[in-house]
């Protein structure tokens, strides 16, 4: 089994959100080999612009590009397509639902009708949801120190809607070449060629 192979079975048999963030972005850069197509093959038209609108929130344009310019709504429909299973993924396209649902709930109209400051606010909401689980996960005992590992409660900030959007979104606009190339500044060639540079007068 070569690398890819290996990377794919991985991404098949585990759920993207209980990988690490450092497997995921292998992930990640091994799904970008395939190019991503502007057509969604899972997403229906109205999944597609609440997670193109959301992926845009979470990471907007500014002097470096945003998730729009580097198509990372696109490119999670790709893993939804061609690298989850169909549990993560009926997980996945559930939480959108329940994004839609607390819009609705705070302000009377899918998220995708919402003005920007309100779909900011619904994110930053979310988020510190996330953020307060995390928290509380980390501060669970070790297995080690629980008499019956098996009666442990799993972590529960990998069940909250946004945590799934915010970790895809971030892999798919970490690994894309806008997002290494003009926001990490990375390159695959460190230095630059410099044909004629003036060292200064010898000592």
């Amino acid at each position: 089994m070569n690398r890819r192979d290996a990377i794919r079975h991985l991404a098949a048999t585990t759920a993207l959100s209980a990988l690490p963030w450092e497997t995921l972005l292998e992930v990640g850069r091994e799904a970008r080999a395939t190019p991503v197509t502007a057509e969604f093959r899972t997403l229906n038209a109205h999944h597609a612009a609440t997670l193109r609108q959301a992926t845009e929130v979470i990471l907007p344009r500014t002097d470096t590009p945003g998730a729009a310019d580097a198509e990372v709504a696109e490119f999670i429909d790709m893993l939804l397509t061609d690298w989850m299973g169909a549990d993560e993924r009926d997980r996945f396209i559930a939480a959108l639902g329940e994004i839609d649902r607390r819009a609705r709930a705070d302000q009377g109209a899918p998220f995708i009708d919402c003005d920007a400051q309100q779909q900011v606010a619904l994110m930053a909401a979310l988020d510190a949801e996330v953020a307060e689980l995390l928290t509380a996960d980390r501060a669970a005992p070790a297995d080690e120190y629980v008499e019956e590992p098996d009666d442990r409660p799993a972590p529960a900030a990998p069940d909250h809607p946004f945590y799934q959007l915010k970790r895809l979104t971030l892999m798919g606009y970490f690994t894309s070449e806008p997002g290494m190339t003009e926001t990490l500044r990375w390159s695959p060639f460190p230095g630059r060629w410099e044909p004629c540079m003036n060292i200064g007068e010898p000592a």
